[in-house]
């Protein structure tokens, strides 16, 4: 698996904005992705010593829209929290 095609994109919510003071950065990241390469992609890409590496699955959940009448399904994602050794940060994605 290529490392560009690991980390897909960047969360930023609010709790990932908070997190990011404690060292964490929120990625939505390829399903196949193990937390090995999602380690080495961070560290090339953005040039920083990742600690530790946490994954969620998000399974997808049926959904309904427009006072019940349209149904369908959340896409199922893989996020991954990345812990940042010392006080480094990942300077593009700081808001």
């Amino acid at each position: 698996m290529d490392i560009h095609n690991i980390l897909q994109k960047p969360v930023l919510t609010e709790k990932s904005t908070l997190l990011k003071s404690r060292g964490f950065y929120t990625f939505i990241v390829a399903p196949g992705a193990n937390k090995i390469q999602i380690k080495q992609a961070v560290q090339r890409i953005y040039n920083v010593k990742v600690n530790s590496v946490k994954i969620l699955n998000k399974k997808p959940r049926e959904k309904s829209m427009q006072f019940g009448r349209i149904k369908g399904m959340s896409p199922a994602r893989k996020k991954a929290l990345v812990k940042l050794s010392g006080k480094e940060t990942i300077a593009e994605l700081e808001v």
